[in-house]
């Protein structure tokens, strides 16, 4: 795995993360629909079934759901190998390295933002990052061999 791949990988972290959870969000709604635990809007009267647009009314789409379910677990799995792999490269990093990983990556920052948090120069921060990135990629080639 290249410096490059790292940086990507470790940029890709926060949105596995958030769509890992969005999947799980999805996978309870539609266990909660399969299970007969929710039910569709009761219709009063035919003109009140016009109106209703999105829902299928007279159709069970329990197909559907188990087709979308499947999709969501093969989903969920690709999401979850890859947020354990990052995981186990950022695993033997300080408190530290693992705070500047988290301002640039997870919340974003700039090296300049990060440098006035710290109260020193944006070239260190620049410096210090990108040896955490050598230092996961010396930690990717003792894994993958």
């Amino acid at each position: 795995m290249t410096e490059k791949e790292i940086d990507l990988k470790l940029k890709l972290f926060k949105y596995n993360c958030l769509t890992y959870h969005d999947i799980v969000r999805q996978l309870e709604d539609i266990a909660d629909k399969l299970s007969g635990e929710v039910c569709s809007l009761s219709i009063r009267s035919a003109d009140e079934a016009k109106y209703q647009r999105g829902t299928k009314i007279y159709k069970d789409n329990i197909p559907e759901l188990m087709d979308n379910e499947e999709k969501l677990f093969k989903k969920r799995m690709h999401l979850l190998y890859d947020i354990e792999q990052t995981l186990a490269l950022i695993d033997e990093l300080t408190y530290e390295e693992h705070y500047l990983i988290y301002l640039k990556y997870w919340k974003e920052f700039t090296h300049q933002n990060i440098a006035r948090i710290y109260m020193i120069d944006e070239s260190r921060i620049s410096r210090k990052i990108n040896a955490i990135i050598t230092k996961t990629h010396e930690r990717a080639s003792k894994i993958c061999v």
